[in-house]
Order: structure tokens, then C-alpha cells, then sequence
């Protein structure tokens, strides 16, 4: 009779051990990079939030962003990232003395009337400059971009930032 207590005991801790192993693999792991991921697209976001409202701080005191390149004297420059930030600035230089060759993109599927779009490893134009607007992905894009070109890389943060303290 106390053998099969015992071997009760033991089954019911196996249980429990078996059924915390299963709740923490299959519902709170998940959910923990769940949440992990989440704040990353939050920061992400917010990040590219500040980045267009000082954006639209610097434009409401008429400065333009082609300022900064004529000042740092690049005519011709490749834009890194055609998303949301990188047709913005492909749209604000559009008419203006600083000659946008190409557009780059990892998708590389995406089209515009204006330049034509690159995947990264397809890049061979000759600029001045590669203009990063992946913000929170720009050590990365800057690694492997200065392995394609002699060109500054620079990130559009830095840009935005640089006219911004020069209204102040």
C-alpha cells in the first residue's frame, strides 16, 4: 500500500513538472517574444513619429532638406529604403539641385515614376552620399552598404537632427 502512494506522489509531481514545462514552452515563451517583438515595432514607430514631426518642425520654419546636402556638398545621392520615409525624401528632392540616382531596397519590388529601385547587392552608382531612412536598422545597413561604396552613409535621423539644431 505505501509503494503505491508513493508511486502516486511521484506521478502527480511528474504531472505538475510535465504540465508547468508544457504552459511555460507553449504559452509563456510565445507570448514573452510576443510582447518583445511588439515594443520593438512601438519603438520603431515612435522613433519614426519624432523623426517626421521635427520633419515638419524644421519645414514649418522654411528650411529645406536639400540645404543639408548642398551645404555638405552632395549632388548625387541613393536613397536606402523606399518605404514611407524614403519616398518623403525622394518627393522632397524631386525638384530641387540634388540629383537622386537610385532608390535602394531590400523588397526591391517596389516602383516609383522618378528613379529606379535597387536590392542592396544590385547597387553600383557612383554617389556622393547613401541616405538611410530604415532609422533603427541603420548600423546594420551601414555595415553592409560600405562593403558597395566609397559613398558617405548617412542616416536621414542625423539629417533631420543637423537642420534642426540649426533653427535653434
Amino acid at each position: 500500500m505505501f509503494e503505491k502512494v508513493i508511486v502516486g506522489i511521484i506521478a502527480i509531481i511528474v504531472g505538475i513538472v510535465v504540465g508547468v514545462y508544457f504552459c511555460i514552452s507553449q504559452i509563456v515563451k510565445p507570448t514573452v517574444i510576443e510582447l518583445k517583438k511588439s515594443r520593438e515595432m512601438s519603438n520603431k514607430h515612435l522613433k519614426l513619429y519624432l523623426l517626421m514631426n521635427d520633419w515638419v518642425y524644421i519645414k514649418q520654419k522654411d528650411i529645406s532638406i536639400e540645404k543639408y546636402f548642398v551645404d555638405n556638398g552632395y549632388r548625387r545621392v541613393a536613397i536606402y529604403g523606399m518605404n514611407y520615409v524614403g519616398k518623403t525624401l525622394l518627393n522632397e528632392l524631386s525638384e530641387t539641385n540634388v540629383k537622386i540616382v537610385a532608390g535602394i531596397d531590400r523588397v526591391g519590388e517596389k516602383t516609383t515614376d522618378l528613379i529606379k529601385i535597387v536590392k542592396p547587392e544590385e547597387f553600383n552608382e557612383a554617389v556622393d552620399a547613401v541616405i538611410v531612412t530604415p532609422i533603427t536598422y541603420f548600423d546594420d545597413i551601414a555595415d553592409a552598404m560600405e562593403q558597395k561604396t566609397k559613398a558617405n552613409i548617412i542616416s536621414i535621423e542625423d539629417i533631420i537632427y543637423d537642420l534642426k539644431h540649426e533653427v535653434k
